[in-house]
């Protein structure tokens, strides 16, 4: 699972937590939350798409 995560949606100590709670959760479900933020993506997509590529391929190989 891949998301965006960007500064202004933790604009609450509140917000922050819920997604935390979120994280872990979908953890307990057998998803790996993949955060990247906004600046990560528009700057360095291809690092993105490597990093996805590489965790991809890793859970291939099990």
């Amino acid at each position: 699972m891949i998301e965006t995560d960007g500064f202004a949606s933790h604009g609450t100590r509140q917000a922050f937590e819920r997604d935390r709670l979120r994280d872990q959760r979908l953890k307990r479900a057998g998803y790996e939350p993949l955060r990247f933020t906004w600046r990560q993506l528009t700057i360095g997509p291809a690092w993105v798409a490597d990093t996805v590529a590489a965790i991809l391929a890793r859970r291939a190989a099990r």
